[in-house]
């Protein structure tokens, strides 16, 4: 038989008899999938996915299909798109496997690695990157395959907002999935009620749980912030546990930086009398030290505080972290906090060993020098 397309050849599978494999009173057949043009079932789904979103006008010409794909529906995806004419990307991680990559480059497509430790989840925020790249809209049809309930969803996009800070969610009426899984059809975890001005937020509080006081299953009403400490609480004392190691490294910082400070103004003991006898005072040269040690620890503070501020600002956006970290910021107070930690720390550091240094006379100076 001639086709027109390789693409008319998908499906047409032969079903074989099993001679000697089944038990004499079972007869068992198998339908060779293998026959179909990438050698797998998975070109069934691709066509199908393609020729359904050129139906409803989802898919226009020259527009590229992208696809998170561990690698099968991926080749199907590629070998389809390339018979139609489609630009195709694949999203894998880099652990999956070499051979799919070169066969969908073989194909055409374009193939784009996720880091290995984001799992599945790098794989579906690079899609989604491409998704916005590549203009997605209202209206557009999406597909939605449930790892956590066995359910597939297909959507439809009725809006897209913008969030104060990324969230990378996706929100749809409970309906559809409970009709799709009625096993938790009524039950919810919590809910988010936006409130007209954060000044209302205690008011609305209250009149949910006073709505549901009496209920089978009372509320409890909270701020977002006081949620995200929720979460942070269960884990115990985090406050304590990380106010105690803090103070373990300030205190171990001030002993190598006063450590540091004191072999520095020893080594110095010919600039010191120097100074001295070029008429610099005892309490100058104090001054002079404790002001020099004071500024080297709070360029160090400053460094320091703008890591934490960009490895909190990364946590807060990571999708593993990121929902109990949402809007956790480093505030101006607590940068200025550290800073005065600094301060305090060269100067605690510093006055000691620049104190007996102001103190030493000119001529044991020199003769220590010589």
């Amino acid at each position: 038989m001639i086709y027109d397309s390789i693409l008319g050849t998908i499906g047409k599978t032969p079903v074989v008899r099993v001679q000697r494999l089944a038990p004499a009173h079972v007869t068992l057949y198998v339908k060779c999938e293998f026959f179909n043009p990438m050698a797998s079932v998975k070109d069934r789904l691709a066509i199908a996915i393609i020729e359904d979103a050129e139906r409803t006008g989802t898919l226009k010409p020259g527009q590229t299909v992208v696809e998170a794909t561990s690698g099968n529906t991926g080749i199907a995806l590629a070998m389809v798109c390339a018979a139609k004419g489609y630009p195709f990307v694949a999203i894998m991680s880099e652990t999956f496997s070499v051979e799919r990559r070169k066969l969908m480059r073989i194909l055409g497509a374009k193939v784009i690695l996720t880091p290995a430790a984001e799992r599945g989840t790098g794989m579906v925020r690079k899609a989604e990157e491409l998704a916005k790249k590549h203009g997605w809209k209202i209206g557009d049809r999406l597909f939605l395959k449930g790892t956590v309930f066995p359910v597939d969803l297909e959507l439809t996009i009725r809006g897209v907002f913008s969030a104060p800070q990324p969230t990378e969610s996706l929100y749809f009426n409970s309906s559809y999935l409970e009709e799709a899984y009625p096993d938790i059809k009524g039950l919810a975890g919590f809910y988010g009620v936006l409130a007209d001005s954060p000044d209302a937020v205690p008011r609305v509080a209250k009149e949910i749980d006073a709505e549901f006081r009496n209920s089978p299953r009372p509320t409890k009403t909270e701020s977002e912030r006081a949620f995200q400490l929720g979460w942070i609480a269960m884990l115990g004392n985090v406050k304590a546990f990380i106010l105690s190691i803090s103070l373990a490294v300030v205190f171990a910082t001030l002993l190598v930086s006063a450590n540091t400070i004191a072999m520095s103004i020893r080594e110095r003991t010919r600039e010191v009398a120097v100074l001295r006898t070029l008429g610099f005072t005892r309490i100058r040269l104090l001054r002079l030290f404790v002001s020099e040690a004071i500024t080297l620890a709070m360029a160090g503070g400053i460094l320091g505080a703008l890591a934490a501020s960009g490895l909190v600002t990364v946590m807060a956006h990571s999708p593993q972290v990121g929902m109990f970290l949402a809007g956790v910021k480093v505030t101006t107070p607590t940068l200025l906090a550290a800073l005065a930690t600094a301060a305090v720390v060269g100067l605690a550091s510093a006055f000691l060993p620049a104190y007996n240094a102001s103190r030493q006379n000119i001529v044991e100076g020199l003769r220590h020098i010589g």
